[in-house]
């Protein structure tokens, strides 16, 4: 279902005349704050616009809106490992004169949970079964900052904090935090933001 969503997700970024493929997003993720992973996602500039100040100093501002479909994946080790895709919209600023930008954004998404260890269910006739790909699903809005520094023209360093909630979580919510230290492939080196 993961799959099915980031793939529907890629389809309406790629599908949009007016976004570009801004770059390709590669990082180490920290499920619930301990638990290692890894992320791949994109990131589609869909709207850029620049502002010119010349006092006190001249300084070019630039923001974006942008478009970030992505999958990830970690392991809670005797727990669980859950695969998780979704699709932000994010709010990007920076400046000429510093080598860095921020971004907030919101999301939605999926995390697909497949439990570890013996899992039991209960048939038709009452009986207990034991069920070796365990899973549950839940839909997962999310909350995301991210401060990116420039390395060079092709490369960007990012750190990330992502604030999600686990829907119909037994009964209630769950809250999925998430940390990541990646890199940023530009694809086009050329532009200036």
């Amino acid at each position: 279902m993961s799959l099915l969503f980031l793939l529907s997700s890629l389809t309406f970024s790629v599908s949009s005349q007016s976004s570009s493929l801004q770059s390709i997003d590669m990082a180490y993720l920290a499920g619930s704050i301990r638990h290692p992973g890894v992320k791949i996602g994109l990131t589609y500039s869909i709207k850029h616009w620049e502002k010119e100040k010349t006092k006190p100093k001249s300084k070019v501002k630039t923001k974006q809106l942008v478009l970030s479909p992505q999958i990830a994946w970690y392991n809670h080790k005797q727990n669980h490992s859950a695969l998780l895709s979704s699709i932000e919209l994010g709010y990007e600023t920076g400046n000429n004169n510093r080598n860095f930008k921020h971004t907030w954004a919101l999301g939605l998404g999926m995390v697909n949970q497949f439990n570890k260890g013996i899992t039991y269910t209960l048939d038709d006739a009452g009986n207990f079964q034991e069920n070796k790909r365990a899973s549950r699903t839940y839909l997962t809005p999310n909350l995301a900052y991210d401060f990116t520094h420039q390395l060079n023209q092709a490369l960007d360093i990012y750190t990330r904090a992502s604030l999600g909630f686990k829907l119909n979580y037994n009964t209630f919510f769950s809250i999925l935090h998430l940390l990541e230290l990646g890199i940023k492939y530009k694809m086009n080196v050329h532009d200036p933001s």
